[in-house]
């Protein structure tokens, strides 16, 4: 393959490289940060499992809706915890055994957004492994891009 070809793609991939990067410092930010958010009671409207179908394997997502008053005035979210995507049926089962419809729960809430709550706090080590796979591959692709600049200087 010719270097400019090379150096196009280390390009793309360089661009996908710091979007993975970014999106998982944001999200492992706000897992972190979770930890301080404040609280308001809740309650679980609706419990299902969403099911995609990504190339051959049929993965699942569970959902949980649930509202919340926060400072008075009536939220609603969906969100059980930073991280948790697209999994096996046994693990988004074993996830929504913990709620129950029209149970009542604590709900913890972003004060900097209203909008943006979870159920559990924190978050999982994916964001983690997002951005330090995404820091690696920025790293390879910079060193494609610098021999091109080199080998053409």
């Amino acid at each position: 393959m010719k270097l400019i070809h090379k150096t196009i793609i280390a390009w793309i991939v360089l661009a996908a490289a710091v979007t993975v990067t970014v999106i998982g410092m944001k999200y492992l930010y706000l897992s972190l940060s979770s930890a301080d958010w404040g609280s308001a009671k809740g309650r679980i409207l609706n419990i299902h499992i969403r099911s995609e179908k990504s190339t051959s394997t049929k993965r699942y997502k569970p959902e949980v809706l649930y509202t919340y008053t926060y400072l008075g005035k009536k939220y609603s979210g969906s969100r059980i915890r930073f991280g948790l995507s697209l999994g096996t049926l046994e693990i988004a089962q074993q996830e929504i055994q913990k709620f129950t419809e029209g149970q009542v729960v604590e709900v913890f809430v972003n004060p900097q957004n209203a909008n943006e709550s979870v159920l559990e706090k924190g978050g999982s080590p994916l964001f983690l492994f997002a951005m330090v796979l995404g820091l690696l591959t920025i790293f390879l692709a910079v060193n494609i891009i610098r021999k091109h600049n080199s080998k053409s200087g």
